[in-house]
């Protein structure tokens, strides 16, 4: 046992390491002193940790005479392999010996506990940064798209660009209907259907905002597929976004392509009230016909007399 300065013995205090085990009032175990106190002259005395009871084989944050007590492996920071160290398990109230629990929402916040521990939020909390919000209505990494919906699509919601392809998960289009997500979400639409209303047309072929303009290719004409009048005076379909003369509405209900001109393009229709107004292709009269001239008639035949 060390002693103090003056060489006089430290006052041990009764100690219980964290498996529940007794020590003696020397506070001795395993031949390792665990006490502390003053010395006789006032000192303090450090105290002297047991390696055994504080040793902690896999760093997980609890001694492997916890893990004992608890029934986890001393040897693997995640004993039921859910992706969840046992000591956040622990620490929030959750199971280390239930994968389940990386699948369970207890607070009911839209994400589930895996979620939360990847974005670093409170699993007991509905609101961890008290603005109002559920931790499942937030957007952690900034790209656009709520933590919940995140967890919908099978992407990171702690990474602003899960798949690492430079553009972030709102950009992303995650069900191949020509929309992303963050569009997808502006219109009511699911980012993860194809097809969300069911109707048998992609969200991307439909037209949510009525101007006869397809959401795909409103983007297309960068125009916006939830605002009628993007430019402000006439609606989106009136427009003549490639200036070949022919509205972005005419073209798609002729199959034309409204970004594209066309070439030549087709005459503008005559007024026929204008004066002076060519007259329209293939209605042109018809020239009329050259005066004939009469046929002479007949001199008289006459019989001299005898």
């Amino acid at each position: 046992m060390p002693a103090v300065a003056d060489g006089s013995a430290p006052a041990a205090t009764p100690s219980r390491p964290s498996d529940g085990a007794p020590t003696s009032g020397a506070g001795e175990q395993d031949g390792q002193e665990t006490g502390g106190g003053t010395g006789a002259s006032g000192e303090a005395v450090p105290v002297v940790v047991d390696p055994v009871v504080t040793r902690d084989s896999d760093g997980d944050g609890i001694s492997d005479a916890e893990e004992r007590r608890l029934g986890t492996n001393p040897k693997s920071a995640d004993s039921d392999g859910d992706a969840l160290p046992d000591a956040w398990e622990v620490a929030n109230g959750l199971d280390p010996l239930s994968a389940g629990d990386a699948r369970a929402d207890q607070d009911r916040d839209g994400v589930r506990s895996l979620t939360e521990f990847k974005v670093r939020l409170n699993p007991r909390a509905w609101d961890t940064n008290g603005d109002g919000r559920g931790d499942g209505d937030d957007d952690t990494d900034g790209d656009g798209v709520p933590n919940a919906v995140e967890e919908r699509l099978a992407i990171d919601a702690s990474v602003a660009d899960s798949n690492g392809d430079g553009v972030g998960d709102g950009q992303d289009d995650h069900d191949g209907d020509r929309l992303p997500t963050i569009v997808e979400l502006g219109l009511d639409l699911w980012p993860d259907r194809f097809d969300t209303s069911g109707n048998g047309v992609s969200d991307g072929d439909t037209d949510s905002d009525g101007d006869g303009l397809p959401n795909a290719m409103e983007l297309t004409l960068g125009l916006s597929p939830g605002n009628t009048s993007t430019g402000g005076q006439f609606s989106d379909g009136e427009l003549d976004s490639d200036g070949d003369g022919i509205p972005n509405a005419l073209e798609i209900l002729r199959g034309t392509d409204p970004s594209v001109p066309d070439t030549p393009p087709p005459p503008a229709p005559a007024d026929e009230d204008a004066p002076g107004a060519p007259p329209a292709a293939g209605t042109e009269p018809e020239p009329e016909a050259a005066p004939v001239a009469p046929e002479p008639e007949p001199e008289p035949i006459t019989t001299p007399e005898p």
